[in-house]
């Protein structure tokens, strides 16, 4: 597993990208207090849940809980990253679209 590496802007910057596993990038910017309550947007592209075994990129088999559990937890480390007012897109399909609402 690769550690997070932190790149220092050499100039003022109003937007940051930053690619990774979600869980593991989330985690650690929620623990970072300078972190918290910092972004206006937050873009995530969670797996499926759609039982497929045709990706070798991640992990699509969970499905029910098991899927439920897995996004519940990164949404919980997004909500404390996004300042009030703050929007959030997910990439998800039309029969995942009502479990994250």
């Amino acid at each position: 597993m690769r550690k997070l590496e932190r790149i220092e802007p050499t100039h003022p910057v109003s937007h940051i990208v930053i690619v990774g596993e979600n869980l593991r990038v989330l985690g650690t910017l929620a623990l970072e207090d300078v972190h918290k309550r910092r972004y206006g947007m937050l873009y995530t592209d969670p797996p499926y849940g759609t039982g497929s075994k045709r990706t070798t990129r991640y992990d699509d088999t969970m499905t029910g809980t098991a899927w439920s559990e897995y996004v519940r937890i990164r949404m919980a480390f997004a909500g404390c990253l996004l300042r009030e007012g703050a929007n959030m897109a997910v990439s998800i399909d039309d029969h995942k679209e009502h479990h994250l609402r």
